[in-house]
């Protein structure tokens, strides 16, 4: 990568400006092209989607200035050896391939006269606006989740797990969803049953093992409203 490709790249979007599932997108096609780049088939969807939220978050807590551009270029130089010895694809080399990119003096030195003309928080909205636009968007996904639940008894299978893990989370915010003990039981009986059948035998990270388990905790409300007739309350 050369000064201009830097300079390029880091006056785009911030993954702080952007709301979660634009960042998990972003992420999630940077890996799928660095597997074809190397020549390598893409992991099964399990494995894929752990390593996606991993870095995601990873961005999210340390690199919140980084740019979807940059992390394009990150990844294939990465992969091309240009950041180090290790082009392996895992959480922790691309984690290494970052920190060496965003602290290497050649980024610093591109972006200096620059960021003397341009704040480097220009394009991050304030975390109050990001909150509220989270916010939102769990209540849009509660609603459009129990309309499809109600046409179908079920949820599409193509829902990821995070997504319906936000929309859980902000009902039960909400105190519209209160589980109880045999409730939090039975959702983790569920969850576990369906790892068996996902992984052939592996086991899930904590974080993608909690994911499952508020599936199934929306699920079994949503299956309480329809059992007794009655609707998602007001929400806002």
């Amino acid at each position: 990568m050369d000064g201009n490709e830097i300079l390029q790249a880091a006056t785009g979007q911030s993954f702080g400006s952007m709301m979660l599932h634009s960042r998990l997108d972003i992420v999630r096609a940077n890996i799928v092209r660095a597997y074809g780049l190397r020549g390598l088939g893409v992991p099964d969807a399990v494995e894929l989607e752990s390593i996606t939220r991993e870095v995601e978050s990873k961005i999210g807590r340390s690199y919140r200035h980084m740019t979807a551009a940059e992390l394009a270029m990150v990844m294939e130089a990465g992969v091309s050896g240009e950041l180090g010895k290790d082009v392996r694809i895992t959480c922790a080399s691309i984690f290494g391939w970052i920190s060496a990119y965003m602290s290497s003096d050649q980024r610093k030195e591109v972006l200096r006269t620059t960021m003397r003309r341009r704040s480097p928080q220009k394009d991050m909205l304030p975390a109050e606006q990001v909150e509220s636009l989270n916010a939102a968007a769990q209540l849009r996904g509660a609603r459009v989740l129990w309309e499809e639940y109600k046409a179908n008894g079920s949820l599409a299978p193509e829902h990821l797990d995070g997504y319906i893990e936000m929309v859980c989370d902000g009902l039960m915010r909400r105190g519209v969803i209160s589980p109880n003990k045999a409730a939090w039981a039975e959702a983790e009986k569920k969850a576990r049953a369906e790892e068996r059948r996902v992984t052939n035998g592996r086991s899930l990270s904590d974080c993608l093992k909690a994911r499952k388990v508020k599936k199934y905790i929306l699920l079994m409300y949503f299956r309480e409203l329809q059992s007794g007739m009655r609707e998602l309350p007001e929400l806002r």
